[in-house]
């Protein structure tokens, strides 16, 4: 056997696995309602003018009532979208509220679209989070917690800004 090139065809083979996205990524690599990751915040207010923009120590986030059919699921009038910003600004997840009932049939559509990623459950805040793995910088939960159910997908590839640790409060 040639073990160099044997060692060669499995740093490959290690490297190509390696750069292939999964489904989820494959679905939301772009953003979400037509909006990229990274978005700033008025570009998200412009798509949703109805919505609030809110701020939860020092970080925004925008909500918005515009009800939405999600994985043929329609959300109920008090139900919210919700857009998460990081510390520059830009989009990095969103959320969507679903009726509690409406677990089961969006449970089973999650798992019919992303067969290959087999989610991860932990039990939190008397009810329980159900997340896929993370697929290239897209993680895509479901929470249920109480009254609420939400489905969240957030995308940790945005640049990091170029901070020092003197900016950081580390000097």
């Amino acid at each position: 056997m040639n073990y160099p090139r044997a060692f060669c065809f499995l740093g490959l083979l290690s490297f190509s696995t390696a750069t292939f996205a999964g489904q989820v990524h494959d679905v939301f690599k772009e953003g979400v309602f037509g909006l990229a990751w990274g978005a700033p915040v008025k570009e998200v207010q412009a798509r949703f003018p109805n919505g609030v923009l809110k701020e939860y120590s020092g970080i925004q986030y925008f909500e918005t009532k515009e009800q939405k059919t999600l994985f043929q699921v329609q959300q109920r009038k008090k139900d919210k979208l919700i857009f998460s910003f990081d510390t520059e600004g830009r989009m990095a997840g969103m959320s969507a509220e679903f009726n509690p009932d409406d677990f089961a049939i969006l449970q089973q559509k999650l798992l019919t679209e992303f067969p290959d990623a087999k989610p991860q459950t932990t039990k939190v805040f008397g009810g329980f989070i159900y997340a896929w793995p993370d697929d290239n910088g897209i993680v895509l939960t479901v929470t249920h917690a109480g009254t609420t159910i939400s489905i969240s997908i957030g995308y940790s590839k945005l640049p990091s800004p170029s901070s020092t640790k003197e900016d950081l409060g580390f000097n």
